[in-house]
């Protein structure tokens, strides 16, 4: 992971965020995003975040795909 950009630590921490905003009830309202780097912090915009919202439904989808295709396999006698 230390190769990606920092970039992919924003989709994992927003994916994660907003999984435990459905799946707990304690937790909710719009969240907080900030990228930490060498060169200081910087708060997410509503913006920043719906884009990697929308990166994040890219990735469950391409994760969907795959896991159909390893069900397909396993189901197909060999």
């Amino acid at each position: 992971m230390t190769d990606r950009p920092i970039g992919v630590g924003v989709l994992a921490a927003v994916r994660v965020l907003d999984a435990l905003r459905i799946s707990s009830p304690s937790i909710g309202g719009p969240i907080d995003v900030s990228r930490l780097t060498a060169d200081g912090a910087h708060a997410l915009s509503d913006a920043e975040i719906d884009t990697a919202r929308d990166a994040v439904r890219r990735w469950t989808d391409l994760e969907s795909k795959a896991l159909d295709a390893l069900a397909d396999e396993m189901a197909t006698p060999t």
